[in-house]
């Protein structure tokens, strides 16, 4: 329940270049199906400082017209920024059919050039020495007091209205103290001091 969450422990990440995930796309084609480990997709985004001459998709518009001012939104993710692409639109993964993307825009042929800002399936518990995909402290902080609760939920026969409270208020104090101990002291704003 709670790794449905978006937050930084869920983020897509490539284990060896520490980059959000990249694919690859072939031209003529717009839709891709990505990894079967991303769950959702956020935003798909390229890396600022890679060649962006092949991307004709970042200054135009569904191809009516050219519009060379486009600002792109960009983020810091990882430590690394990345440019978010506009006009495409996601799936998420159901069952077994992986999440997708859908350019609106061919993308041209491309190697590792696109990225995606998306979140993971957490890992199945297939036994007790599985390893919880929530790490210490969270997992006493948020998931004893979770499951406490469901199960209280479970006996008076209101296991709706239990797990939407659980979300609304447990969730968000997890996601919140998730995110800022992951990014303690990182894209923190500036004290303002009045000049």
């Amino acid at each position: 329940m709670f790794w449905a969450l978006p937050t930084v422990l869920s983020m897509a990440k490539d284990a060896t270049t520490g980059l959000l995930p990249s694919f690859n796309t072939t031209a003529k084609t717009k839709r891709y199906d990505l990894d079967t480990s991303i769950r959702s997709v956020r935003h798909v985004c390229v890396q600022v400082g890679q060649s962006l001459e092949s991307l004709d998709l970042l200054s135009q518009d569904y191809g009516i017209r050219t519009n060379r001012q486009l600002a792109l939104e960009r983020r810091i993710i990882f430590g690394y920024e990345y440019a978010i692409i506009p006009y495409v639109s996601s799936t998420s993964k159901i069952g077994t059919a992986p999440a997708r993307v859908l350019f609106s825009i061919d993308p041209g042929t491309t190697t590792a050039q696109y990225s995606v800002w998306g979140y993971t399936d957490c890992g199945d518990l297939t036994s007790v020495s599985t390893p919880l995909s929530i790490p210490s402290p969270f997992d006493e902080e948020f998931l004893i007091p979770a499951a406490s609760e469901y199960i209280h939920g479970i006996s008076h026969g209101d296991i709706i209205k239990t797990r939407s409270n659980i979300l609304k208020v447990l969730g968000k104090e997890y996601a919140l103290a998730v995110n800022k101990d992951a990014m303690s002291g990182l894209d923190e704003q500036p004290e303002r001091r009045g000049f």
